[in-house]
């Protein structure tokens, strides 16, 4: 009877009406029939309990995996926006010398007779950028004997989002300038255009904080940077831009090509020269940077390209 099909069972079933069973037996068998030689499901004794291992490992170790992330240059998210409290507003000052003499003329960013930082004048702060944060000095006013010999620490909160960023922490020298302490050092590149608070620590106690305009990015076409940031790019003459390019056995000249992507007849080539060559610090790569003048006509979108590679961007008034 084993080689019947299930149909034929069945059929075998409802003629035995000599011995007939009664109808909730006879169903019970019908489905135990049915069911015989349908495939069972695989358990796998061992899932919850590798979930638990997985979930466990988590508890103990993420919070260290966190404090790695962050100890050292790492990004925290703060809170939202709201609970960023205002503070001062950061001005240019000079500072001045013993003898009454000016230093630093115009050069220090911060608040007078308190904290500054000194930095490339030919840069602006712009997100994502290493040539602005790349020498930084911080000269501080106050009791020198409780300043010289202690660690600066220098964090950044965006305003906007709350997030907070760790920018440097250099050790605490002697007075140059005027100051009556400072520290030289490198900040990490801000991460996002937008204001920020730069809050300075010496030691464990809070020294001084103001707040700093960045901008956006740098253009950004292939392998070449062009020095304008996004929001200034807007229909103007530039003159003397940097273009700076990476790579090897470059040309003495370069030339950057603009298109109006809305009025393809408005083309324009410009040749930056001036070439002259270095190492980036950050990485070693070796960069080349190109100087010449350049004029966006009008609004809309422009396509820029540079050695064959292409960046199409939006001007506005």
């Amino acid at each position: 009877m084993s080689d019947l099909t299930e149909k034929q069972l069945l059929q075998k079933l409802n003629d035995f009406q000599k011995h007939e069973l009664p109808y909730e037996k006879r169903n019970r068998v019908i489905t135990a029939i049915r069911n015989s030689d349908r495939p069972k499901k695989k358990t796998v004794p061992y899932l919850w309990t590798g979930t638990a291992a997985i979930m466990l490992i988590m508890i103990i170790f993420g919070p260290a995996y966190w404090f790695m992330q962050t100890r050292d240059g790492g990004t925290q998210t703060g809170g939202p926006a709201e609970t960023v409290e205002p503070v001062e507003q950061g001005e240019i000052f000079s500072s001045v010398d013993e003898n009454g003499n000016l230093e630093y003329v115009d050069q220090l960013y911060g608040i007078p007779n308190k904290v500054g930082v000194l930095k490339p004048v030919e840069y602006d702060w712009v997100a994502e950028d290493y040539r602005s944060v790349s020498k930084i000095m911080i000269h501080l006013w106050g009791d020198s004997e409780k300043l010289i010999g202690e660690s600066l620490r220098v964090t950044g909160t965006h305003v906007e989002t709350g997030m907070r960023q760790h920018l440097a922490n250099p050790s605490v020298a002697g007075g140059v300038g005027g100051s009556d302490a400072h520290a030289i050092t490198s900040f990490q590149p801000f991460e996002r255009p937008g204001e920020w608070i730069l809050t300075f620590k010496v030691g464990k106690e809070k020294f001084g904080e103001f707040s700093v305009y960045v901008k956006e990015p740098y253009v950004q076409i292939g392998n070449a940077t062009l020095l304008i940031s996004q929001e200034d790019l807007k229909p103007a003459v530039f003159e003397n831009v940097s273009l700076e390019v990476g790579g090897k056995d470059l040309p003495a000249q370069i030339e950057l090509e603009l298109l109006n992507v809305d009025n393809p007849v408005e083309y324009y080539n410009y040749s930056l020269a001036d070439k002259e060559a270095f190492t980036r610090a950050s990485d070693n790569a070796e960069i080349y940077s190109y100087n010449g003048k350049i004029e966006i006509k009008n609004s809309g979108r422009w396509r820029f390209t540079v050695l064959g590679q292409q960046s199409e961007l939006v001007v506005v008034d």
